[in-house]
Parts: structure tokens; sequence; C-alpha cells
């Protein structure tokens, strides 16, 4: 999964008056004096973050119509300044082919760019760059999964998991995997609370216990995870740590099923033949 945020940026520089006077209006919610402000700013003065201003604002559309060719040059002539949540931005517009050619070599040229000035969003996006099979390196995608996890980028944390419950690009080692899926679980990344939860169910890393998997798996279903919703729906049907009940599971393989689990439809729907 890539990250795609979109950041405006506020940088006080009393030496660039158009920058400054641009802030000001856009504080006012006087978005076309910002604009116009900001427009004097990148093609005068080159000041890189009112250029990356202006891609924000015609990329997302806000106050302008969304233009993704002018939001890539504007992008372009930030990066160049070293703006490099421009670099990101234009990473994310060639990743797509948004706007310019889809080239997923320049998104990667960019985002190591982004990723090596701090902008860590980016790891993220490089990493799962180099886990797809075209430009697959797994040791790569590790080492760059690791720097945006270290610095709060939570999907990453899970990411970095997953590689080590599956040994790829660096030592397989379930307590590690363990660790990361926790960290991002804790952050809210639902998918990784069900990954926590397998682990627990098959005694991977830490001691098997249907209890604490089953925990796992309804805080992700809560959220909407299918695949939670369908191994907590099992745990009903057979009675792992839990009251068995055909009426519970079928609830929660119905539920799987609306959200797109098709294994879950054909259990429900043999719960159903027989009145549940």
């Amino acid at each position: 999964m890539k990250i795609i945020i979109f950041v405006f940026l506020f940088i006080l520089n009393l030496n660039s008056s158009n920058l400054t006077m641009g802030n000001e209006a856009y504080l006012k919610a006087d978005y076309e004096k910002a604009y116009s402000f900001y427009e004097e700013a990148c093609a005068e003065e080159n000041r890189y973050v009112a250029c990356y201003n202006l891609g924000f604002a015609y990329e997302s559309g806000h106050t302008k119509q969304k233009d993704y060719v002018k939001a890539s040059e504007y992008y372009k002539k930030a990066c160049d300044g070293n703006v490099f949540n421009g670099c990101y931005n234009l990473g994310l517009l060639y990743d797509k082919g948004k706007g310019v050619v889809k080239n997923k070599l320049k998104a990667i040229e960019l985002y190591t760019k982004s990723c090596e000035g701090g902008a860590y969003r980016s790891c993220h996006n490089l990493a799962s760059l180099y886990t797809k099979k075209e430009h697959q390196e797994y040791k790569k995608a590790s080492i760059y999964f690791k720097l945006a996890c270290d610095n709060d980028v939570n999907y990453s944390c899970m990411n970095l998991g997953v590689l080590y419950k599956q040994g790829l690009g660096v030592r397989q080692d379930y307590k590690i995997a363990h660790d990361l899926y926790e960290k991002a679980c804790d952050s809210g990344i639902d998918i990784s609370c069900y990954n926590l939860g397998l682990l627990y169910s098959k005694g991977y890393g830490v001691e098997k216990n249907y209890n604490i998997a089953n925990n796992f798996y309804a805080k992700a279903c809560k959220n909407n995870i299918a695949s939670a919703c369908m191994n907590l729906g099992v745990s009903y049907y057979e009675g792992r740590n839990v009251e068995k009940s055909k009426t519970k599971a079928n609830i929660l393989f119905k539920k799987a099923c609306k959200l797109g689990y098709k294994k879950a439809c054909s259990y429900a729907k043999a719960l159903e033949d027989q009145g549940f």
C-alpha cells in the first residue's frame, strides 16, 4: 500500500515578501490572492516552497481546477529546489501516470531523493515498489520500510513485519514480526491487528492463544477487515476459546461476504441452508 497525503507548506522567510504575503493571505482564506503571491514568488524569486504550494493547489483542486500537468511542472521546480515533499508528490504522479507518462523508474528516483531528504512517506512508497515483481529487491524494501517505520510511518511497520514473518530480505523472525505488527495495530492499522491474530492462532513467535487471537480478529473485524471477520466466524463455528455458535458464526460470515471475502459467502450459504 502506498501512502498518499497532501501537505501544504508554510515557511516563514522574511526575505521573500511574496511568499510571506501569500502565506498570510492563505491563512485568511483569501486563496486567490495567496496563489497570486505564490506565482510571483515561484516565477520571479525562485521560492521553491511557493512552487510546491501551487503544485498542491493544481493537484488537489483546492481553489483551482485540477490540472495534473501544471501540478507536475510546479512540483518539479520545487523538487529541483530541494523541497522534498515536492519530489514525493511528483513521484506519486509518475507512479500513477497523472499529468506525466507513467514511469516507475522515475518514481523510484524521486522517492529516493525525497526519502533521503527526510520525507519519510517517500521511504514507504519506495519500499513498496521494491516488493513489486518488476523491481523486486526485498533487502532494499526492508531497509526503506525500517527507515519509514522508525519515523512513525506505521504502515511501514506492518509491511516490515510481513517481511520478517516470511523471511523476505531479512532473516525470518516471528518475534520481530509480532512487535512490528503490534506497533502498527496500536497506531490504528487494522489489518495489522488481523496479522497479530494470525500469529496467536498459529503460535508463531508467541504461545498459541485463540482467546488473544479472537480479540485481535474482533478488533479488526469491527473496522471492516473481511479476513478477520471470516476467521472470527470460524472460531465461533468451531468453538475456539468461545462458546460454539453457528448463529454468531453466520453473522460474521455474512459480514465478511459483504466485505468481499468470497469464501465466506459459501460458508454463510451453507449455514443458511441449515437454518442459521
